[in-house]
């Protein structure tokens, strides 16, 4: 887990630089941006237009590469630059979604 009490100071890069480097050793791995504010990996990874789907089993993750599946909340947003206005129970129950909801197969999030 990567988390700051502060914003703009590189969370988001180092979890993909992380995600990247483990990619490349031939792990599966799936960065969970929980960022609700400014969720900047869809950016980084360059998947902003890219939205969830839901099936049967679940919300698959967005791929990026073979071993690589990203989730943010980011995904979920309308437009990245409209202010996120969520009462905390919101947050909670977003978070638990995910955590419930995502398809992990065997990929380490």
């Amino acid at each position: 887990m990567i988390m700051s009490g502060k914003r703009g100071v590189g969370k988001s890069t180092i979890a993909a630089n992380l995600a990247i480097g483990l990619t490349l050793r031939r792990y599966k791995v799936g960065p969970l941006d929980y960022d609700i504010h400014s969720p900047t990996i869809p950016t980084i990874f360059g998947l902003e237009s890219k939205k969830l789907t839901v099936n049967k089993e679940g919300i698959p993750p967005i791929q990026v590469l073979p071993n690589l599946s990203v989730m943010s909340i980011g995904f979920l947003l309308e437009n990245k630059d409209s202010p996120v206005v969520w009462k905390g129970s919101t947050k909670i129950g977003i978070i638990q979604q995910f955590l419930e909801d995502v398809i992990r197969g065997n990929v380490t999030f």
